[in-house]
């Protein structure tokens, strides 16, 4: 067995010797992280913006100093795979604190959480190409912005993520986020309308 498939069946079989919790269970066998909520989504905030601050620069430079356009593609790429990934992994965990600020004020799981739950979890991809044409690029999908005018693509979704993101407006989110925009829905009305497909 070569060495790195070793490392992910060791990983794998580790990670389902762990107990399975909900959210809703982890913060009650933690109820000091409650408080402490708030506190992270403002510190991930903070970090970044000031990363989209550092791309939106590094960017306007390559648009001014780029050479060749095989220069202009490189540097690109080098913003995308740095400062791009860390947005988006950035707005991932802002969303993920932000669920979990509203568990903690929740009492009970009612029948609309568990319409919250299922849309979250419904593929995003599926609800994108409804509005949006994408093509994919390696393992991500890309389009024009369905947000905003523009000529060259900048809207991505990545699947893996189950999680949208425009490089241009800086728009990004989950399925509900995309239909609460795309549809112009309250937040209730956008998983109301992802529930019944």
């Amino acid at each position: 067995m070569i060495e790195e498939d070793l490392d992910i069946a060791l990983e794998k079989r580790l990670e389902e010797s762990q107990p399975k919790y909900t959210d809703r269970e982890w913060l009650n066998i933690f109820p000091e992280f409650k408080e402490m909520i708030p506190d992270k989504i403002k510190e991930l905030a903070i970090e970044r913006d000031i990363v989209v601050k550092e791309a939106n620069r590094k960017i306007s430079l390559i648009e001014k100093h780029g050479q060749t356009s095989l220069g202009r593609w490189f540097y690109g790429e080098w913003v995308r795979t740095n400062e791009v990934e860390t947005v988006k992994r950035l707005t991932l965990e802002i969303k993920r604190f932000e669920w979990l600020k509203y568990l903690a004020g929740t009492k009970e799981k009612s029948k609309f959480e568990e319409k919250v739950l299922l849309a979250r979890e419904y593929p995003i991809l599926d609800l994108v190409l409804k509005h949006v044409i994408l093509k994919k690029h390696g393992k991500d999908w890309f389009g024009l912005c369905p947000f905003r005018k523009e000529k060259t693509p900048s809207f991505s979704v990545i699947t893996k993520d189950n999680f949208f993101y425009c490089f241009g407006c800086q728009e990004s989110g989950s399925g509900i986020d995309f239909i609460m925009k795309i549809e112009e829905l309250s937040f209730r009305r956008a998983v109301e309308r992802i529930a019944i497909g």
